[in-house]
């Protein structure tokens, strides 16, 4: 019991040096910067952030977010015309001449009448696009694509390009609602 009575005059004087000093008209810098709330991050203004068109460790000079949902700007429904924007009668996708051109993105993933994918690695992500891997297996048949999902804001489309050349860029426009 003795060794411990020996350490308690160190811990006092901790405890005082830590001790607020009673004075509450503290005009330090310290006392002028509000904290930072807790559970929030300050982002590394040195960080990968502050020049995001730098190439990072492996050569690469797009930025990549692991965030596997698709940006805000892209969800919703869309329809395969290279016409007037589709109504509301047009963007029924699983009905006669709409069948196939109706396509539908939510957070997550993307269907187009009975095909669609979900997020398997995001490559290049933006506010209005997001290229990806989706698992796009069907029927039991494992399958995976390479896609980018671009909004042109001026003409109010979406272009969905395959990005291995199987398949030739859709052009879609929003549907209404």
């Amino acid at each position: 019991m003795k060794p411990l009575l020996y350490l308690a005059p160190i811990a006092l004087a901790g405890l005082v040096a830590c001790s607020p000093s009673g004075d509450t008209n503290e005009t330090s810098a310290d006392a002028a910067v509000d904290p930072t709330p807790a559970g929030t991050i300050e982002p590394d203004p040195n960080g990968p952030a502050a020049n995001p068109g730098a190439p990072d460790a492996m050569g690469d000079t797009a930025p990549v977010s692991n965030d596997r949902t698709f940006p805000v700007a892209l969800r919703g429904k869309w329809r395969l015309t290279d016409g007037p924007a589709p109504t509301a009668a047009q963007c029924e996708g699983a009905t006669g001449d709409n069948i196939g051109k109706v396509l539908e993105i939510d957070e997550t993933r993307f269907s187009v009448f009975e095909n669609g994918g979900k997020f398997t690695e995001v490559k290049q992500r933006g506010a209005g696009m997001v290229r990806a891997i989706f698992d796009t297996t069907y029927a039991d048949t494992p399958t995976s694509a390479d896609l980018t999902f671009a909004v042109d804001p001026e003409s109010r489309t979406l272009t969905v390009t395959d990005n291995e050349g199987r398949d030739e860029a859709r052009v879609y426009k929003r549907c209404p609602g």
